[in-house]
């Protein structure tokens, strides 16, 4: 599963990131994330985008939504 989910970012890599926060990582070994946001904010917590983006990124993650569900049916 983890390399299934290793290649969803694929999908669009400036708004897909996939991997573990290094000041996360030394809490909770073996944790990892999968955001979508755009990736010059991908070590923030908070975004602003305009509309257009806004929409940009509800459709990836949709298709975002979709790919985990086949990735859980998978197993």
């Amino acid at each position: 599963m983890f390399n299934d989910l290793g290649k969803i970012p694929a999908i669009d890599p400036e708004y897909i990131q996939f991997g573990c926060a290094e000041w996360f990582w030394k809490r909770q070994v073996n944790s990892y994330v999968l955001q979508v946001e755009p990736k010059r904010y991908m070590t923030e917590d908070r975004v602003s985008v305009n509309y257009q983006e806004a929409l940009h990124i509800e459709k990836i993650r949709n298709t975002v939504f979709s790919e985990l569900g086949n990735l859980i049916q998978k197993c």
